[in-house]
């Protein structure tokens, strides 16, 4: 999934009503990308007391956060610095 945001900021994210593990990649308004999250378990959300879920933030204020399927930025050798390009 894909989110685009007006503008960059420190958004944060967490995994409220996921059933599997996620990368979550973060990239900055020109695309190059500022952070990456591997592997962030779906139980990383805690229903009963959302207050003590852990949240995701960026390095760095980042306009597009794309999730993928957990080992997804492994497998395909997706580091900070690289660009997200727009087809």
């Amino acid at each position: 999934m894909l989110f685009v945001f007006d503008s960059a900021a420190r958004v944060g994210f967490w995994m409220k009503d996921m059933n599997f593990d996620l990368d979550m990649i973060f990239a900055d308004a020109q695309g190059k990308i500022v952070t990456v999250d591997s592997n962030v378990p779906a139980s990383s959300y805690n229903a009963s007391d959302p207050s003590v879920s852990q949240v995701f933030y960026p390095s760095e204020p980042a306009q597009y956060v794309l999730e993928v399927p957990a080992g997804f930025a492994l497998m395909h050798d997706i580091t900070v610095g690289e660009r997200i390009t727009f087809n």
